[in-house]
């Protein structure tokens, strides 16, 4: 790992002061805690990305939250913004399970909220 690369990796930083807000390692545990949830691996390797979730998502409509993009982010392990979506995004879910209803392959996004 370059040296530039894993002082951009020591900590998420705020971009107008550059100052750290929240560092690497925190990220890496909130990752890893969801990793070992026992659902990890057959919600996220269950997905198809179809959509459909979204599409008929209360809370999709109303408000800026799609079940989709949280499988999304934990497909990629995009770390930043994992956590950025669980001090606000995750928040809007219902947990009214119609992902689940509706998922061709009865995965549900709304489990992992």
């Amino acid at each position: 790992m370059t040296s530039g690369l894993a002082a951009e990796r020591a900590a998420i930083s705020d971009p107008v002061s550059g100052a750290p807000v929240v560092p690497y390692e925190k990220l890496e545990e909130v990752f890893d805690d969801i990793r070992g949830h026992m659902l990890y691996n057959h919600e996220l390797h269950g997905c198809l990305n179809c959509g459909i979730c979204t599409a008929t998502c209360p809370s999709a409509h109303y408000y800026d939250y799609s079940p989709r993009e949280i499988v999304q982010l934990l497909w990629t392990e995009n770390l930043e913004g994992i956590y950025d979506a669980m001090q606000e995004k995750i928040w809007s879910c219902a947990q009214c399970y119609t992902c689940a209803a509706r998922c061709p392959f009865q995965n549900s996004p709304a489990g992992w909220s």
